[in-house]
């Protein structure tokens, strides 16, 4: 397997025009199927011409095995109340 580090994705999708936050995760589908995920904040509604360009972004700035298989749009990202990390 790959070793993936989270902050270094959600800094370069960071990079990208109009992502106001992010936070990726790993996500567990099933007992073999493992997948990142990427949870971002944007100011227009996540369509497929915005998916097609990031995608294509993220493409020149990291390995394929990198990018997030799954975008989520979601409004805020929670913050810990005593920790302030996400």
């Amino acid at each position: 397997g790959y070793s993936i580090e989270l902050n270094a994705v959600e800094s370069i999708i960071m990079k990208y025009t109009k992502i106001k936050s992010c936070v990726c995760i790993l996500s567990n589908d099933d007992l073999l199927d493992k997948r990142l995920v990427g949870f971002i904040v944007l100011d227009e509604q996540l369509d497929e011409k915005f998916l097609k360009n990031l995608k294509i972004f993220l493409k020149d700035e990291m390995p394929s095995y990198m990018i997030p298989s799954l975008f989520v749009q979601v409004k805020a990202i929670p913050i810990h109340p005593i920790s302030g990390k996400t």
